[in-house]
């Protein structure tokens, strides 16, 4: 598919086009002028042309050229002056487009058309039929259906039937495998199951992580089980006092939500020295940890997911704890999810403690 258009005001060519073998174009010359614009054909290349079509002085004119040769030709237009004496004035466009039209045939022995094949599509004019080695027919294709006429059978590379296809049903005579690009198996299927090999990764009315989280979303849109990885750092403690804090790590959609349980792996670590002996109490709630507090059970939300644990140190050892949570997360509820720590800290805190490790929840969309 192509449009080209050519403006002269002065005598000269406006280049050669390429015309398939079936194609049509359609051509036209408007504007005011003096002159004449001709339309001109070559069929053995760019350097050889013969006048298509003369036009007249001065005129407009419009028409319609399909190759009907077995090779390219090449069209161009060319502008003249009236005369020797009498130059072109004015503005002429002269212009090339495409039209639908058929490139190629293909007849049967009898010289009936099967289909033909344009600019745009493969157009069946009778039905197509497919014969086995025997001639024995396998398949026909019409206007609306592929038609079976004996089952289709597929073999692996090593000849082994894996399943045939008959008029009403797809037989599994095989385990069959699915791989990713990496040659990986993601699952297989056999007479009576579909089996995983590898967890399924599904977005589908997933939360959204904080910064500094990132978040793998596992399951079938109804069920979820979303695995946090944390990376970030506590806020500043200032140390001397007791001191609540927490992260943001993971916000659930809107609607209503059940969570089965949470499960938490975390480190944190000081980067100041001054913390390092710290043993603050560490846990999962559904609202940011904050005021002068030594441990989080003074506040239920603090802790509402993961009752807080007395962590080791803040030297980068973590703090492992599961929570059976059972609970209902309304529309109208939080649905923020904070790891939260408090602790009477050491003199001078740490201005930017290390947040690291893992987070998992399980969890069901309710909408």
């Amino acid at each position: 598919m192509f449009s080209m258009a050519k403006t002269f005001t002065a005598a000269g060519n406006g280049g050669a086009y390429s015309i398939k073998p079936g194609q049509a174009v359609t051509y036209t010359v408007a504007g005011t002028y003096t002159g004449f614009v001709t339309l001109r054909i070559s069929t053995n290349g760019v350097n050889t042309f013969e006048t298509l079509y003369a036009g007249e002085e001065d005129a407009e004119y419009s028409g319609t050229y399909k190759n009907e040769t077995t090779g390219p030709v090449w069209l161009m237009f060319v502008a003249y002056d009236t005369d020797s004496e009498t130059v072109m004035t004015g503005s002429v466009v002269a212009t090339l487009t495409n039209v639908a039209s058929t490139l190629q045939e293909v007849r049967n022995t009898d010289g009936k058309l099967l289909f033909s094949i344009d600019d745009d599509s493969i157009n069946m004019s009778a039905p197509l039929e497919t014969r086995n080695s025997s001639g024995d027919l396998v398949l026909s294709v019409n206007d609306t259906a592929v038609t079976l006429a004996t089952p289709l059978e597929a073999s692996n590379a090593a000849g082994t039937l894996v399943f045939d296809i008959d008029t009403d049903s797809i037989n599994l005579k095989g385990p069959i495998e699915t791989r990713n690009s990496a040659g990986d198996v993601i699952y297989t299927v056999d007479d009576d199951s579909i089996n995983l090999a590898v967890p399924i990764v599904n977005t589908y009315g997933a939360g959204t992580a904080a910064t500094g989280v990132t978040a793998v979303e596992y399951g079938d849109g109804f069920m979820h089980t979303t695995k946090l990885t944390i990376d970030t750092t506590l806020g500043a403690i200032a140390g001397g006092a007791a001191l609540g804090l927490g992260k943001l790590l993971y916000t659930l959609p809107a609607g209503t939500q059940f969570i089965v349980n949470a499960y938490m792996e975390v480190a944190i670590t000081q980067t100041q020295d001054h913390i390092t002996a710290d043993t603050p109490d560490v846990g999962l709630g559904t609202a940011l940890a904050e005021g002068v507090i030594a441990t989080l059970d003074g506040t239920a939300a603090f802790e509402s997911l993961i009752t807080g644990q007395t962590a080791a140190d803040c030297d980068g050892t973590a703090t492992q704890a599961a929570a059976l949570v059972a609970e209902i997360r309304g529309a109208a509820a939080d649905k923020t999810v904070y790891l939260n720590v408090a602790d009477t800290w050491a003199a001078s805190g740490d201005e930017a403690a290390l947040l690291t490790g893992t987070v998992v929840l399980v969890w069901f969309d309710i909408d």
